[in-house]
Parts: structure tokens; sequence; C-alpha cells
């Protein structure tokens, strides 16, 4: 029981050590912003994708929109590219 009750006391200082460390977002950049915790992208940056994913994202360049593999960039965003 001894030796049960020690590795018990060690496991939460192991886990400790293989937590990832806690990091800070990193600041916005012209790719995306964070808001509530969530990283949000770009439509400038999923433009320069080359598709859609058709994860949803909120600023999807493409048309149709959120369709996985579409290519064909609205015209807005072809002006500012």
């Amino acid at each position: 029981m001894c030796v049960l009750a020690e590795v018990v006391k060690n496991l939460s200082s192991v886990t400790d050590v293989h937590k990832p460390p806690k990091r800070e977002p990193q600041k916005d950049t012209a790719d995306f912003y964070w808001e509530d915790g969530f990283c949000v992208f770009t439509e400038s940056y999923l433009a320069k994708k080359g598709a859609c994913c058709g994860s949803g994202c909120r600023h999807c360049p493409y048309l149709p929109k959120h369709a996985n593999g579409s290519m064909k960039l609205k015209k807005e965003v072809l002006k500012n590219l």
C-alpha cells in the first residue's frame, strides 16, 4: 500500500511536466484577430489560402460561401487583393 500511495502522491508532479505551457494569445495581425478566446481569420488571409475549407468561417471570401473546395472569390475581395 505504501508504494501505491507514493505513486499517487507523485502523479500530479508527473502530469504537470507533460502539460503544454500556458501561452498568451498572439497579438492581432492582418491575418487574424482574437474574439472571446477564438482566433478569427480575416477575409484577406482566407483568400490567400486558395480554396474554401468548408468550416463556416465568419469572413469566408468564396462563392458559394462555406462550400468546401470552392475557389471563386467575391468581386469585392478581388478588388482588394
